[in-house]
């Protein structure tokens, strides 16, 4: 069974006069030469695409709404006791 998008009911989308497109229905960023590019959200999809939009040349900003975590896959196997990330033990 595939599940369904959840796409968030935005208010202002409808009177938005650019477009807006949920991640799930992105294809390319080809699509939209000439145009200015916000990608919401930092998750591995939105990397994906705000990624794709800075290849074709884009004038792309990515936003998220709380900071992000960064830690090392080395730090990350220290703390679990080598159970994951055996590589970088």
């Amino acid at each position: 069974m595939v599940s369904r998008p959840k796409i968030p009911d935005i208010p202002g989308k409808a009177s938005f006069k650019g477009s807006a497109v949920h991640s799930s229905q992105f294809t390319s960023a080809a699509n939209y030469i000439g145009k200015k590019a916000v990608v919401v959200g930092a998750c591995t999809s939105g990397h994906d695409i705000a990624q794709d939009f800075f290849n074709h040349d884009f004038d792309v900003t990515m936003y998220q709404r709380s900071s992000t975590f960064v830690i090392t896959a080395q730090t990350v196997a220290k703390i679990l006791g080598g159970k994951c990330f055996r590589n970088y033990r």
